[in-house]
């Protein structure tokens, strides 16, 4: 609805080298991650977004006003009969001024929110006192260079918020003083660089309050018309040029310089040579960089002009990329400190384009698409030596993923002699062998150069059971399959000949083997119905079974030889082998994934030791080093919460696999920097920005 410029001085800020966003071409493509009511946003129409100087992010809606910590969602409504709640539901503007006070206006009142009681004091119209605020409906609030609060009404024309005696001075349109301002129907408030105070109308009309005499007592305002419609957002770019967005008459270029106000471009659909802006129907404007102006529209997505070149690029809603652009009705754009930028839409929430270079992808079926995921059930991924990504998929058969295409290619029972479609793992050994675990048709050896499978099963090779749920490669380049009812079988690749250990046979706890690894020590692990057991090869013994009467379906073996697994209803656990240990305390901070109240569905070893932990509530990491836990929130923004299994490739990509809804790619930024900058109402900031040298 309207853009809202504010001046929040840099703290600290985190980046990625090269963060900045590339050069957009025609071509460029946008990946956006998106915020929506499933995600705990109080409503789906966003009217304002603010980051406050504690880094939070403040979404105004047409229902109530969230907080968001990055995470999750803190939702303020109006209370009946609570004078302390917010005024009302429907959220118009944001301001954050510099003693850090929290503005937000409403369609019924002006509040102020206090950080350390939750609470706000909220300002409204009195009819018997002429120093209340002159109009309820609050439009657009902005504190001028001399932190002096101005509020913009939707019929009380311009006031001046007294905070000494918490009282408004206003002003209104006189129709016999050329120096009021020319209507009290005020849509946005804008000061530029030289400290001039612009009042844009709901009739296009824009009064100037210059900075010389913006220091008298006299209000005199200088009256300009260049539209006849309403102007929605005014930015300016660092030549000083001030931008103005208009609700159907395109965005005007503009100086002011000696008191005159000049017009340099005018930017509509009608422009010769076929690069134009894409509706006159503006709603925000946001100033990227230098050159950049981002333009948010009515129904036509985001223009982003290059002002150097005058040449416009286009982001539009794409329904066959879940990436793109949600929705094309543009309300607000905003970018955060770390280069971030929000996107408010109408009726489709948030979107949010990262600025360093992190981006979250996501591939599933689609009908008529022969290049695409070929089953949205993913159980399982293998990455081998030359990279390439295999994936197994509940009923598409065994899928292959092109990363310089990014395209699938398909081994079904369509195209190949595999006998099922339904792939539930995955391993290559280090000869580059694929083999595949069925769920009712026992274990393949896919050979991709001729496209045949090779089939081994319970009547012909002796597996314990065609139910092959897990594979693992040890030291001899044998294979170890945990089967379902079929309890564990060895493989021996060479001679294609089993041995299958069962409850009947051996040590073994029960037939129900979910999960099977080797530790440095050469011991086999297996997760089972009942409980966690360790094979000793050398010994062919099985020890004491750990956990018992617990189901284990997951576990890990992480650099140092511990073991991590998860006990179902209970949470994850390491156990320490050579001292037989199993160990709860380093969970104490870890939080509910670790306790049992979330289950976890997959675990993997990321870089820097780090578990890599899928669950039906999103994508979560766990440094052990630190104790910390803590979800990526890319993927909960993304929406994919349920997650069956998960792999760190070799570049450090995340990727993940759903139960209905397909793969998630999450490429993650390679390298942060901190930048300092002083902040003048801050005192532990660093003094100067301006550096000479540094010793350690």
């Amino acid at each position: 609805m309207k853009s809202m410029k504010t001046t929040i001085l840099l703290l600290t800020v985190k980046l990625l080298i090269l963060c900045c966003l590339p050069g957009y071409s025609q071509h460029q493509k946008f990946r956006f991650s998106h915020l929506t009511t499933d995600h705990g946003l109080s409503q789906s129409n966003i009217t304002s977004i603010l980051q406050d100087d504690k880094g939070f992010l403040w979404f105004g809606t047409f229902n109530g006003l969230n907080k968001y910590n990055g995470y999750e969602f803190e939702i303020f409504n109006y209370q009946f009969k609570d004078t302390t709640s917010i005024s009302h539901n429907y959220i118009s503007s944001l301001f954050q001024d510099k003693n850090g006070y929290l503005w937000v206006g409403t369609s019924d009142g002006l509040n102020q929110y206090d950080y350390e009681t939750n609470r706000y004091k909220s300002y409204k119209n009195e009819a018997n006192d002429p120093g209340s605020i002159a109009d309820n409906q609050i439009e657009t609030i902005l504190e001028d260079s001399r932190g002096r609060l101005w509020i913009g009404t939707r019929n009380g024309g311009l006031d001046l918020f007294d905070p000494e005696n918490e009282s408004f001075i206003h002003h209104f349109y006189d129709k016999n003083n050329p120096g009021s301002i020319s209507s009290d129907r005020i849509e946005e408030l804008f000061e530029d660089s030289d400290g001039n105070l612009w009042i844009a109308h709901m009739d296009g009309s824009i009064d100037i309050l210059s900075a010389a005499g913006n220091g008298s007592d006299a209000f005199s305002v200088i009256r300009e018309k260049i539209t006849d419609v309403h102007i929605t957002a005014i930015v300016e770019s660092a030549d000083k040029n001030i931008w103005i967005g208009t609700q159907g008459d395109g965005v005007y270029r503009v100086t002011f310089e000696n008191g005159q106000l000049r017009q340099l471009a005018h930017y509509t659909t009608d422009a010769p040579g076929g690069n134009s802006i894409s509706s006159n129907i503006v709603l925000c404007l946001m100033i990227e960089d230098d050159s950049k102006l981002w333009i948010g529209t009515e129904d036509d997505g985001i223009n982003i002009l290059n002002t150097a070149t005058n040449q416009f690029d286009y982001i539009r809603h794409d329904p066959l990329d879940q990436s793109s652009l949600n929705h094309n009705s543009i309300w607000q754009i905003y970018k955060d400190r770390a280069g971030n930028i929000w996107i408010g839409t109408y009726a489709y929430g948030i979107n949010l384009l990262s600025g360093n270079k992190s981006f979250i992808r996501h591939y599933s079926y689609q009908a008529g698409n022969p290049n695409s995921l070929s089953h949205n059930m993913v159980n399982a991924f293998f990455e081998d030596e030359n990279e390439q990504l295999w994936i197994a998929t509940d009923g598409g058969g065994l899928n292959l993923f092109d990363r310089k295409n990014d395209t699938f290619s398909h081994y079904t029972t369509g195209n190949t002699n595999i006998d099922t479609d339904v792939i539930v793992s995955l391993l290559a050994d280090r000869r580059g062998r694929l083999w595949v675990g069925s769920w009712t048709n026992g274990l393949y050896q896919f050979n991709p150069a001729t496209q045949k499978f090779i089939r081994y099963t319970m009547k012909n090779h002796g597996l314990g059971s065609n139910r092959v749920l897990d594979i693992f490669e040890d030291n001899n380049s044998g294979l170890w399959l945990a089967t379902f009812y079929g309890g564990l079988t060895y493989f021996n690749t060479e001679n294609q000949t089993a041995v299958v250990y069962n409850s009947k046979n051996s040590g073994l706890s029960d037939d129900y083997t979910r999960v099977v690894y080797q530790d440095p020590d050469k011991n086999i692990w297996i997760g089972t119905d009942n409980g966690m057991i360790c094979y000793n090869p050398e010994q062919q013994t099985f020890l004491p079974v750990i956990f018992n009467q617990r189901s284990i379906p997951v576990l890990i073996v992480d650099h140092m030889g511990n073991i991590w697994f998860y006990a179902e209803n209970e949470g994850v656990f390491c156990y320490d082998f050579h001292k037989e240990t199993i160990s709860k305390a380093p969970f104490t901070k870890a939080g509910k994934v670790l306790n049992g109240q979330i289950s976890v569905n997959d675990m993997c070893l990321g870089s820097q030791n780090r578990l890599l932990i899928a669950s039906d509530q999103g994508i979560w990491e766990y440094s052990p080093e630190l104790d910390e836990i803590k979800p990526i929130p890319e993927f909960m923004l993304k929406g994919y919460q349920a997650f069956g299994s998960i792999l760190e490739d070799k570049n450090g990509n995340i990727w993940a696999g759903t139960a209905s809804q397909g793969l998630v790619f999450f490429q993650k930024a390679e390298k942060e920097t901190t930048v300092f900058l002083h902040n003048p109402f801050n005192p532990a900031s660093i003094i100067s920005n301006k550096i000479t040298c540094i010793f350690e």
